[in-house]
């Protein structure tokens, strides 16, 4: 899904305004939610850091993935170090991110464990009534005890007219 976020200050320059826009048809985005922030805490939060940014950003309406608010917050911080731009738009498409998974440089990645040696078995096998598995177990015939059907719980059925509804 391709989204767009509009980010600007008002004409006051006393909030800060996100407008979330989703591509329902192609090429066609539509306005799915507004936002509207305090200038001052957003600047506040440029201050303490992108960690404290990206927490006031986010709210329980509009909770963009970490990829988007990442991109969101270094907008926002531009938008405000400039006094000349007054709005930004992001475009974000997921498929960009879709299956890619950063690795930091520090990370290891474990190499796969190979302890279990396997033979291919045949399907055939797997039906066998009689398999040479040394794992499997033996269970005889006269270990297995038949299943009781239990007694099927009697109906009670009263005389108590409270039940019948009149029309």
């Amino acid at each position: 899904m391709k989204q767009k976020y509009l980010i600007s200050k008002s004409d006051n320059k006393k909030n800060l305004i996100i407008k979330e826009l989703a591509e329902l048809d192609r090429g066609m985005f539509s306005v799915i939610y507004e936002e509207t922030y305090d200038a001052e805490a957003i600047i506040s939060a440029i201050e303490k850091g992108t960690e404290a940014l990206v927490s006031d950003l986010r709210n329980h309406a509009l909770y963009p993935v970490r990829f988007a608010v990442e991109k969101i917050a270094e907008v926002v911080a531009d938008l405000y170090a400039s006094d000349t731009q007054e709005s930004i738009e992001i475009l974000i498409d997921d498929m960009d991110f879709l299956g890619k998974k950063e690795i930091d440089e520090e990370e290891e990645i474990p190499e796969p464990v190979d302890e279990v040696e396997s033979k291919p078995v045949k399907i055939d096998e797997l039906l066998d009534d009689n398999p040479e598995d040394e794992n499997h177990v033996k269970v005889d015939d006269d270990e297995l005890k038949p299943i009781e059907p239990s007694p099927a719980p009697s109906l009670k059925v009263t005389s108590d007219d409270s039940f019948d509804v009149e029309d």
